[in-house]
Formats: structure tokens, C-alpha cells, sequence
């Protein structure tokens, strides 16, 4: 993650394989962090924020291949302090739906 001059912290969503099309959870903890907003040059994107449980389901889909680490989506955070973290799961990629 990096953080940008207004203290938010950005977490950039790819994946280590070519892809065309995918659903990945991310979990942070609520309590440490506050969604900040979400960004993608993605032309068929979509997400749904729960900030109560901490989690943002994000779901694309690309005609054309994206190749390995391209930045899918960047997602932002303001910290609420020093100690945080954030994972990702990625839940289907391409035609696996078991990752």
C-alpha cells in the first residue's frame, strides 16, 4: 500500500496471471480503516462496500485479456492509525470459480 499527501492509503488490486474477468473480496478492519473510494480504468466494473463488517466485493470483466499485474482497481483508505492491515481474496478468475 501506498499513501498519498492526504494521508489515505491505497491498496492496488491485480493479479499474477493473465485474466479476462474476476471477483475478488477484500477485508479490512473497520475499526482501524475508512473506505475511501475505489478506482478502476475498467470499462465493466462494479463494487459494493460494507463498511460495518470491513469487506468490498469488486467484480470486472474485459474483453480482452489484461495481462499478469495490471492494476485492476486501486482502493483507498483513510487510517484511523499506524497499525493496519488488508487482504484480498480472489474468488473467480477467468472460468476457475475454484481458486
Amino acid at each position: 500500500m501506498s499513501a498519498d499527501s492526504d494521508g489515505n492509503i491505497t491498496l492496488n488490486i491485480f493479479e499474477n496471471t493473465a485474466v479476462t474477468n474476476g471477483y475478488i473480496t477484500v477485508n479490512y478492519d473497520a475499526s482501524k480503516l475508512t473506505f475511501a473510494g475505489l478506482s478502476s480504468v475498467l470499462t465493466y466494473k462494479s463494487y459494493q462496500v460494507d463498511e460495518t463488517a470491513g469487506t468490498i466485493v469488486f467484480v470486472y470483466a474485459n474483453a480482452d485479456e489484461l495481462s499478469a499485474e495490471t492494476v485492476l482497481a486501486g482502493i483507498s483508505f483513510t487510517p484511523k492509525c499506524e497499525d493496519v492491515e488488508v487482504s484480498s481474496v480472489t474468488k473467480e478468475r477467468n472460468d476457475s470459480l475454484k481458486l
